[in-house]
Order: C-alpha cells, then structure tokens, then sequence
C-alpha cells in the first residue's frame, strides 16, 4: 500500500487468487490497471472509486461476484472499463454513467439484472458498447441514441423486450449492429437505412414481424 506514486499496474494473464486487498485504493495515482485472466474472487471493493486519475481498468475473466460499487462513477476519467465474463449480478448502477470520457464498456457475460440504465444516453464519448449474455432485461433506452460516436452495438443474447427505438436513427458511425437473441417486437424500421457506415446487422431470433423495409 505505499506504492504512492504507481501509475501503470499490469497482473494480466497469471494465476492471482483471492480478493483485492482494500489497500489498492491507496494507488491514487494509478491511470492504469489490468488485471484480467486471472482467479479473483469476491466483490470489487468499493475503494476501486479512490483511483479517480484511472483511464483504463481491465478485469475481465476472473470470478468476481456482487454487485458494482456506486463507487464506481468516481472514476471520471475512465476511458476505457471492461468486466466481461466477471460474474458480476445485480443492477447496473445509475453512477456508471458518470463516466462521461468512457469510449469502450464491455459488461459482457454477467448475471445482471433489470435494464440498462435510461442515462446511458450520458456517455456521449461511447464507441463500443458490448453487453452480450449479460442478463439484461426491458427496453432499449431511447437514450441510447445521444451516444453519437457509437460504433459498435452488442447487446445480444439477452432478454430485451420492446420495438427498436426509433431515436436510434442518428446513430450515423454505428458499424456494427448485433442484438440477436432477445425478445424484440415490431417491424424492422425504415430508419435504419439512416446508418450510412453500418457493416453488419444482426437481428436473428427475436419475435420481429411486419414487411421488410
């Protein structure tokens, strides 16, 4: 805990077991942390919202369990977060969405529950949004479509309900569309001819109907 003036920590890819110590929330001048595949287990400890110089934080594919600590949108520099395959349950927390210099979220491979936060439409910095198979309920927010610099949407394999948001529209740099496997309703819209630099759509197994635009 007296590595006062660490800024760049790399545990990636090792075989680190246990919790992390409530300590780490000492590294104050951290900008970087990755600690992805390894064995941690636990929740993420609340002092993770004292790196508040953090830019990057990676803890993907370890055995983190509980729910997100609201701690979380203290991280105001954050551009890039990313807890795929983490196990990590409850609500998504409203506070994530302070995270206004966010450009990448992976919350893939999670058991959250309920939906995505209606605020998401905060993180206007978005690019990448990646939340496949990770226990997502309801509506797409409509919000979604004030992340004007998104490129990737994935939110497949979940169980979003509802039609397709028609604020979606001006999303003018999404590439990459997939929100397969889930529950939507409706026709597929006009609209998306709107997306001018889309690549890929994937729309497969839902309850979608109507003609084709």
């Amino acid at each position: 805990g007296n590595l006062k003036k660490l800024q760049s920590l790399d545990l990636s890819v090792n075989n680190f077991s246990g919790r992390l110590p409530s300590s780490f929330g000492n590294f104050t001048r951290l900008l970087y942390f990755d600690a992805r595949q390894n064995k941690l287990s636990g929740p993420i400890i609340p002092e993770i919202g004292n790196l508040r110089r953090l830019r990057t934080l990676d803890l993907s594919w370890n055995s983190l369990t509980g729910p997100l600590p609201i701690t979380i949108g203290n991280l105001k520099h954050l551009q890039s977060l990313d807890l795929q395959n983490c196990r990590i349950s409850g609500n998504i927390p409203e506070e994530i969405t302070e995270l206004r210099s966010l450009t990448y979220l992976n919350l893939a491979e999670n058991i959250f529950k309920g939906e995505l936060p209606e605020s998401v439409g905060r993180l206007t910095n978005l690019n990448y949004l990646i939340a496949p198979n990770a226990g997502l309920t309801g509506k797409i927010p409509p919000q979604l479509g004030n992340c004007k610099r998104l490129k990737i949407i994935n939110l497949s394999f979940n169980s979003l309900s509802g039609p397709l948001p028609e604020d979606l529209a001006g999303l003018e740099s999404i590439s990459s569309v997939l929100l397969d496997s889930n529950c939507l309703s409706g026709p597929v819209p006009g609209w998306i001819s709107n997306w001018k630099e889309v690549e890929s759509i994937i729309l497969s197994k839902n309850l979608l109907s109507g003609s084709l635009p």
